[in-house]
């Protein structure tokens, strides 16, 4: 699973409209959808492949970077020497495609995250990205 957040939150809002994140009509002009519950089961069970434009690589160094239309969104360095970090790697060129978690309020702490906001606001969105390596 990989997960991102972008801050400060980027909004913007069409005449006569409410206020749009940014982050989450890029994501889901890419194929990612709106997602209501904070359940991993549910998440994996009801998300949907993105678009082709999508992709993650990850590396044998353990460098994740997530592209968007061709531009880097989001790059994290992972510790391949770290048995947590090495499984997730080992599973996500093996499955070939990551559960990507994505929005605005999401609280990201040293011992999980918490996406109870994200759900709430409608900033919630997940998508099965291809991975390549």
């Amino acid at each position: 699973m990989l997960v991102y957040t972008l801050v400060p939150v980027l909004t913007f809002r069409e005449p006569s409209g409410e206020l749009t994140s940014a982050l989450v009509s890029v994501l889901l002009s890419h194929g990612f959808q709106l997602t209501l519950s904070t359940d991993y089961v549910e998440m994996l069970r009801h998300a949907r492949d993105v678009q082709n434009s999508v992709g993650c690589t990850v590396t044998e160094q353990g460098l994740v970077s997530l592209h968007i239309g061709g531009e880097q969104t989001y790059s994290r360095q992972l510790n391949p020497a770290v048995t947590g970090a090495a499984a997730w790697l080992e599973a996500a060129a093996h499955e070939g495609k990551v559960l990507v978690i994505s929005g605005d309020y999401l609280e990201i702490t040293g011992t999980g995250m918490n996406l109870d906001a994200a759900a709430a606001l409608g900033t919630l969105v997940t998508g099965t990205v291809p991975v390549r390596t």
